[in-house]
């Protein structure tokens, strides 16, 4: 019989920090066993949660990057818990920065991502100062970011 998911259960009280970015309701929090860690609540008849975890689990069995997701539930409602994978004394920058640099109209504070379209984001990742992420060995053929996003 094929292993199940674990499903993360965080607690009412876990939340020690709002994530502004983005459109879904989220928190940072602190797991455990998984640390520092981002609950995102799923919207409604969406599929949000379980197709992060997929989308997860398939880069883990073609070995390309992505952030580690577990399936979550808080307060009865289901989402996903991603743990940081920002490094210590490291800094992320979204995906919203980059397309700003690409394209100077990008909306960067905008809920309404229409212009966060492929074209832009193959645009983006053609920038050469765009480098690999850290601590990971790209297949023999990916030498670039975007031919790591394609994979």
């Amino acid at each position: 019989m094929p292993e199940k998911f674990v499903i993360v259960d965080v607690p009412v009280d876990a939340p020690e920090s709002v994530e502004a970015m983005g459109t879904k309701e989220k928190f940072w929090f602190h797991h455990q066993t998984l640390k520092r860690c981002l609950y995102k609540k799923a919207r409604q008849n969406t599929g949000e949660d379980w197709a992060e975890k997929i989308a997860a689990e398939l880069c883990k069995l073609l070995k390309l990057p992505s952030a580690d997701y577990e399936l979550a539930i808080c307060n009865g409602e289901r989402g996903s818990v991603s743990p940081s994978f920002v490094p210590e004394g490291g800094a992320l920058i979204l995906g919203n920065d980059v397309l700003s640099r690409t394209l100077s109209s990008y909306p960067r504070d905008s809920k309404n991502p229409s212009q966060h379209t492929i074209d832009m984001v193959f645009k983006a990742t053609e920038d050469a100062s765009l480098n690999l992420p850290i601590d990971w060995t790209p297949a023999v053929d990916i030498k670039t970011a975007a031919e790591t996003f394609i994979g």
